[in-house]
């Protein structure tokens, strides 16, 4: 009876310490947090290099592995990315290691996701409802999603309408990848618009963001080439492909405010600069106290939670009692 009176104590102190995971479902805010640095205009050129700009933030490292379940996924990408914004434009800078880059896509640009690329999104309606999923009609979703091939073919995925030919965004929006085979790297670069013409662009503002960085091989899946693994910023950041509750949320930052990442939910700034604490001159000794009777103390009504966590812990240690009980009948 002990033991089973020991086993219920500890299953109530698991339950009350328990905290909630990360999970596919619907929230208002995502855990994975990420402030993103103004920047004054003009200062980034799209050409697979890092733009001074970028060192007003410091880099992401993105290594959650999403379609690592596959047995042939070595699991060796990652990435260092810079985020940044002007006020007109989102711009992105990353440094991919890769060990074997593979981007035959047979010239088909919509194959693009099959092979080695970077993929980008930005839900500007923040919409993070779990029944919204955005489709392939211009169906009026202000959602810019991009891939990026590695061998510098981007696809706009058409349906996407802010970004796709002939929509108001696609001449704004650039690109640029460059493969260094001998370093195992592969540098993108991108610069998309915010569409200040359908949403109310403001400091501050939160949008849906997410990266995939897709990992691809000659063997591939089933040994026809392909993608064996995925990198994002969140654990389920591969599904941007067609929901936005499960990615990121970010914050366009005013002027001066530091950039931020947090893939726990706690929002801590990147590298603040250290403070020299200022001096303190010591403070006298105290005198010595006046003895004082202690004064009786009441009796303390527990609070809602502790009842509830009480309530909880007898009904528990009271069902198995029962079952103790029965069973020795």
């Amino acid at each position: 009876m002990k033991k089973i009176f020991a086993i219920a104590i500890a299953i109530v102190m698991a339950l009350a310490l328990a905290a909630p995971a990360f999970a596919l479902t619907e929230l208002d805010e995502s855990p994975v947090q990420v402030g993103i640095v103004k920047v004054a205009a003009g200062s980034v050129v799209i050409d697979g290099k890092k733009d001074a700009a970028y060192d007003a933030t410091s880099a992401i490292f993105v290594n959650e592995q999403n379609l690592s379940s596959w047995d042939e996924s070595p699991c060796d990408t990652n990435a260092n990315m810079w985020v940044i914004w002007d006020g007109a434009y989102i711009y992105i800078y990353a440094e991919c290691n890769d060990a074997e880059i593979w981007t035959d896509h047979e010239g088909d640009a919509g194959d693009i996701w099959s092979g080695d690329h970077l993929g980008i999104m930005f839900d500007f309606d923040y919409n993070r409802t779990i029944e919204y999923g955005y489709s392939y009609d211009d169906n009026g979703d202000n959602v810019v999603y991009i891939n990026i091939a590695a061998d510098g073919d981007s696809n706009f995925f058409t349906g996407y309408h802010l970004v796709q030919e002939g929509m108001p965004l696609y001449n704004l929006t650039q690109t640029k990848a460059i493969i260094d085979s001998d370093a195992g790297k592969i540098y993108y670069e991108a610069q998309l618009p915010v569409p200040a013409t359908l949403v109310e662009v403001k400091d501050g503002m939160k949008v849906g963001f997410e990266v995939g960085f897709t990992n691809a091989s000659a063997a591939g899946e089933n040994g026809e080439g392909g993608r064996v693994g995925n990198v994002t910023i969140s654990p389920f950041g591969s599904q941007m492909y067609r929901w936005t509750h499960p990615i990121a949320t970010a914050t366009l930052l005013a002027s001066g405010e530091a950039g931020y990442f947090s893939a726990t939910g706690e929002i801590a700034p990147v590298d603040p600069a250290p403070v020299d604490p200022a001096p303190v001159d010591p403070a006298p000794a105290p005198a010595d106290p006046a003895p004082v009777d202690p004064a009786p103390v009441a009796p303390v009504n527990p609070g809602t939670a502790d009842v509830s966590v009480i309530f909880y812990a007898l009904a528990s240690l009271s069902a198995v009692a029962g079952l103790a009980i029965s069973k020795r009948k």
